[in-house]
């Protein structure tokens, strides 16, 4: 079967002469026979409708990264759609970046996040008059390309990679404005292959791994539960919850968990070596591993008795591939060594 369809779509979406009807024919075609390409096929049609995403209109070259994002969720390999996404995606980070800061120029001297938020939608509107193609760049960012591209970040860790280390500080910017962006900046917040340390002093256990792909502490704690020593050999969630915290099955599911510690920073632990209830310590589990504090160089999780009862539906942000990889566990005077230096550390 030839993927001839595919070339047709691209050169509808390049050529400025062509009308939306001669796009949604040409892609009809195109999905009409996409479902029996093999592996092989799908590979090259979705190299070539990559090259549509370079489009100059932001609508048509979102209807290529579109249709990139639904190969992707197929099955397809990610790799042909990185480059031209996460370049149009910069350009666009670029362009509602100038178009944000337009924007908070003529809001209030009070924080953003304290504007009101008529005085926001008019900021925007303002500038939206002023910088029309600077606005086309943010709504179409906000609005349409997170789409397409939480499917190329959560298949494709390169591309991760490069997005975290491009576009975070000025999406962070951008979503200071208003929060659309929110999905963009929770999923280049997480982390791959972080080392992490996790102790319960109360027990003298203790391990130390790597967290990867995991977008909040709902389901860092439900893999720590899952994963963490249990000397009495019982499940602490059922593997229906731990399956969906790995990223395996359904996103959600029925499983309703309370959890067995409260998660700490490494500042709980006292100059007496007791764990602080301060709330200051807590890893909250709405926050991302991310947020965890480092310890000489490791994300470091005290695990104490709960001060009160925390349960969770058993689901995930993002469906992509999480773990937590113990790669061995501490002897108890590993454990006590690790808390005295922690005790004596100053804050």
């Amino acid at each position: 079967m030839s993927v001839e369809h595919a070339p047709r779509v691209v050169d509808c979406l390049l050529d400025a002469n062509t009308t939306p009807d001669d796009i949604d024919e040409a892609t009809r075609a195109l999905l009409t026979t996409s479902s029996d390409y093999s592996p092989e096929q799908a590979a090259e049609a979705i190299a070539v409708i990559a090259e549509g995403i370079a489009a100059p209109e932001y609508p048509r070259s979102f209807h290529a990264a579109l249709l990139c994002g639904a190969f992707m969720e197929g099955g397809c390999d990610p790799a042909a759609v990185s480059a031209p996404l996460l370049d149009k995606l910069s350009h666009m980070v670029a362009m509602s970046d100038e178009f944000g800061a337009e924007c908070r120029s003529t809001l209030p001297d009070e924080a953003d996040e304290e504007a009101d938020e008529e005085a926001v939608e008019a900021a925007v509107e303002a500038a939206a008059e002023k910088m029309p193609d600077h606005a086309d760049a943010y709504f179409g960012l906000v609005e349409r390309f997170w789409q397409p591209t939480m499917a190329l970040l959560s298949r494709h860790v390169p591309s991760h990679t490069r997005a975290r280390s491009e576009l975070l500080e000025p999406l962070t910017r951008v979503c200071s404005l208003q929060h659309p962006t929110s999905w963009y900046l929770q999923m280049l917040a997480i982390l791959f292959d972080e080392p992490i340390v996790i102790l319960e002093p109360a027990t003298g256990l203790g391990v130390e791994g790597t967290v990867s792909g995991i977008a909040d502490n709902f389901q860092l704690n439900t893999l720590i539960m899952d994963q963490f020593p249990n000397p009495d050999g019982q499940a602490r969630v059922p593997e229906t919850a731990a399956a969906t915290a790995r990223g395996h099955g359904d996103q959600q599911t029925e499983d309703v968990l309370t959890g067995t510690w409260n998660l700490c920073n490494w500042q709980a632990i006292q100059p007496d070596g007791s764990i602080s209830e301060e709330t200051d310590f807590w890893i909250w589990n709405e926050g991302s591993p991310a947020d965890i504090e480092v310890f000489d160089g490791v994300r470091v999780v005290i695990l104490a008795d709960p001060t009160y009862p925390r349960s969770w539906g058993a689901q995930r942000v993002f469906d992509m591939p999480a773990s937590l990889k113990i790669k061995r566990e501490m002897s108890a005077d590993e454990v006590t060594e690790w808390v005295s230096r922690l005790q004596n550390t100053q804050r």
